[in-house]
């Protein structure tokens, strides 16, 4: 039996007097990756924030409610160890990426979580083959197209081997050559027994999607799959 990957109970968020989430609830399993679709503005963003903890750690919010990873309440995770248990790729990948070689950004984040230096060689090397980019290297990711900083930040976020993988539009700045080296490894990704929330405005960017859910005015109002 798949277990619950995610589970969020009763969680509502408010930024000043404006309520972004009403009591929501979602319980996601291994090898599910579920679709978060809605209008601007409706809180998708924000409820991937609240699952990774950027809210309220990094952005103020109000939050009651209970959000637990692999039954552990994400209260007491620490925010040092959010990494190894779960990625996050954003929109616009130019605000993930801060060194001057493809190496030195994927090694980053083990570095920070003391991993062995063989260790960390060997899953650049892992890393580079999985987004076909062996020989990008020692190059610079600003130099990267768009597709393929893109492609660098999946691979920078799967290097530390994450359970959640959430992508917050992370198809909106690619074009279609790239989508169709993303989709694969999302969906390899998954079967591999791991799980992943992926938000888009974009319909069909949703069909690699096992389940959709449409969040309206702080709540799910349905599955549309």
């Amino acid at each position: 039996m798949l277990n619950n990957r995610v589970n969020i109970q009763n969680l509502s968020l408010s930024y000043k007097d404006k309520k972004i989430l009403d009591n929501l609830n979602l319980q996601v399993k291994e090898k599910e990756i579920i679709g978060i679709q809605g209008i601007s503005g409706c809180g998708k963003s924000s409820l991937i924030h609240c699952i990774c903890k950027i809210i309220p750690t990094l952005i103020n919010g109000n939050i009651t409610g209970d959000i637990y990873i692999d039954d552990e309440n994400m209260d007491d995770i620490s925010i040092e160890q959010i990494p190894k248990k779960i990625g996050v790729v954003m929109q616009n990948p130019v605000t993930q990426l801060f060194f001057s070689t493809l190496e030195d950004e994927i090694a980053f984040t083990m570095e920070n979580l003391c991993f062995e230096k063989s260790e960390i060689l060997k899953r650049i090397d892992e890393s580079l083959e999985l987004i076909d980019m062996v020989e990008y290297r020692n190059c610079d990711p600003q130099k990267l197209s768009g597709g393929q900083q893109q492609l660098l930040v999946l691979a920078c976020v799967l290097a530390t081997r994450p359970q959640i993988l959430l992508l917050d539009e992370a198809f909106s700045q690619i074009d279609q050559g790239h989508k169709n080296k993303i989709i694969p490894i999302i969906k390899d990704y998954a079967q591999k027994g791991n799980t992943v929330i992926m938000i888009d405005h974009q319909r069909e960017n949703l069909n690699i999607c096992t389940r959709i859910l449409t969040l309206e005015k702080g709540n799910f109002i349905g599955n549309n799959l």
